[in-house]
């Protein structure tokens, strides 16, 4: 699985509920994991494409975008 300048791994199928399903994406800086979870008998599926559409998303943030927890809400 690709993801911008991640790549990794799906495991698990989305059509397949209750199970879920989680995704691991690594780069050179560092590495993601991702878990999908679906209600059982819920009225909302998770889809392939709507993964896809979540992991496309993905970028690195530059160095000065990273969010610091001393500066004021």
């Amino acid at each position: 699985m690709r993801a911008g300048e991640f790549t990794g791994f799906q495991y698990g199928r989305p059509p397949i509920p209750p199970r879920g399903l989680s995704v691991e994406l690594f780069a050179d800086s560092g590495s993601l994991s991702f878990s999908f979870g679906q209600k059982v008998n819920g009225t909302s599926v998770i889809a392939q494409p709507d993964i896809n559409r979540i992991l496309h998303t993905l970028h690195k943030a530059n160095l000065g975008t990273v969010a610091d927890a001393s500066l004021p809400k």
